[in-house]
């Protein structure tokens, strides 16, 4: 009797141990998940697009912020409050309701800008 007892106390004590090294290996991966959900709402080329970590999305609907603050697909933004503004190319309006500069709040966001090309023809060859 007693080594059935100490056998079921084993055996509860290991899965305990096995139960919490499953819970540890778990947390580093949520922390890097969350670094990579980073979203906000970004006027490029006149469309509000979703910014989803890497991913973009066009956004063809108004979205409604947790704050109140309502986006239009055109960059038309009303603030809980009523006061109304436009955001411009490259500006980028967090999900907390903040309006920056893309390139100074996401430096990884940051667009891309063509070199002009020369439209000087090519010398001949001979």
């Amino acid at each position: 009797m007693k080594k059935l007892m100490g056998l079921i106390i084993f055996t509860l004590f290991a899965s305990s141990i096995f139960a919490q090294g499953a819970k540890m290996e778990t947390k580093p991966s949520m922390k890097s998940d969350l670094k990579m959900k980073h979203e906000c709402y970004m006027m490029k080329d006149g469309a509000l697009v979703h910014c989803m970590g890497d991913k973009t999305e066009a956004q063809n609907t108004a979205v409604t912020l947790k704050g109140g603050t309502v986006i239009s697909p055109k960059g038309e933004v009303k603030m809980k409050d009523g006061k109304t503004m436009k955001l411009e190319n490259g500006q980028c309006m967090s999900m907390m309701g903040s309006i920056g500069d893309c390139e100074k709040m996401h430096p990884s966001k940051a667009t891309k800008k063509e070199t002009p090309v020369s439209k000087e023809p090519a010398p001949a060859k001979d």
